[in-house]
């Protein structure tokens, strides 16, 4: 083929896909915030407990006019506390990893100045560090051998409400687990909370 038909056809092909992304705005931007999150955990004789954290990261919105599709890749810091009713076993979940929602967004109110939005969809979450360590009648902690997460990713829908004004985002999302964290075929372990970006 021709060099200058190559260069013609180039052109109009990178003409139209600017045309088209100009069509469709898309955003990117930092996002970062905190967490208020609990390991809910299925034995009777073992109570999760609240645990502030945090997360930071990037984030990407492509709006067609008033809905918009989000992805963001947060680093992230998930852990845990528990402790027996009993009081004589406390335990410490330490969790480092990568958390990926991808969801669909609605404005509500869509203004130059300002938007009002809702959105929601699933999760994946990439752990690279996970421990968990216990103690018994107030003995140190000790990595625990026993209690320990199933490998692999695991999976959560999220939800929430935006606020955007001027260059800045505020999100408030609730995010409910789906997957089992727990390596013990009668324990079931799951991680819910609240993030504030």
């Amino acid at each position: 083929m021709n060099i200058y038909l190559k260069l013609f056809l180039f052109t109009l092909l990178l003409s139209n896909s600017s045309t088209l992304f100009s069509q469709i705005p898309i955003n990117f931007g930092f996002i970062g915030g905190v967490s208020h999150s609990k390991y809910e955990i299925s034995l009777d004789s073992i109570d999760g407990e609240n645990v502030t954290a945090w997360q930071a990261g990037v984030f990407a919105r492509m709006k067609i006019k008033k809905i918009y599709v989000g992805l963001d890749a947060l680093f992230l810091s998930n852990p845990g506390k528990f402790i027996s009713t009993s009081g004589s076993t406390k335990g410490e979940i330490s969790v480092i990893g990568v958390d990926i929602p991808l969801y669909l967004g609605w404005k509500i109110v869509d203004k130059k100045a300002f938007n009002l939005r809702i959105f929601s969809g699933p999760a994946i979450q990439l752990n690279f560090y996970e421990r968990i360590k216990s103690s018994y009648n107030g003995g140190t902690f000790e990595t625990s051998e026993n209690l320990k997460f199933q490998d692999g990713p695991k999976w959560s829908l999220v939800g929430g409400l935006g606020f955007d004004i001027a260059f800045f985002t505020i999100d408030a999302r609730y995010l409910y687990s789906v997957s089992d964290w727990s390596n013990l075929s009668n324990t079931e372990v799951n991680n819910n909370g609240v993030q504030f970006n």
